[in-house]
């Protein structure tokens, strides 16, 4: 028989394990589209790859990790229930747009302040 603690420490390890692989595909994600985006917009001084990656390490650390999270969150419930994955990402959604829209039509405020 295992023992009781055993169920929580696998649900935590492989939680643990799924946010670090969805962390490295977000970083992947982010040294790509600027090194990408840096031959795009700026051919005559592209950075190297190793300032992509500290880039990506250091200062959008947080912001990639917040959106493994989400993945990892919204990975799990569309691979458990369709239905339930369609709830999920609906308040999500209105909670972008929301977002979205605040930005936009405060900004000129913040250029006149």
């Amino acid at each position: 028989r295992p023992k009781p603690f055993v169920a929580p420490l696998v649900m935590v390890q492989t939680i643990t394990f799924a946010l670090t692989i969805m962390i490295f595909d977000q970083v992947r994600l982010c040294v790509v589209s600027m090194i990408i985006g840096s031959w795009r917009f700026h051919p005559e001084s592209t950075p190297p790859t190793t300032h992509a990656l500290k880039t990506a390490l250091t200062k959008s650390l947080g912001s990639l990790s917040a959106a493994a999270l989400l993945t990892t969150i919204s990975e799990s419930f569309r691979r458990r229930n369709r239905s339930v994955f369609c709830w999920f990402l609906f308040p999500c959604h209105c909670i972008m747009c929301f977002c979205g829209c605040l930005q936009r039509y405060t900004f000129p405020l913040r250029i006149i302040a």
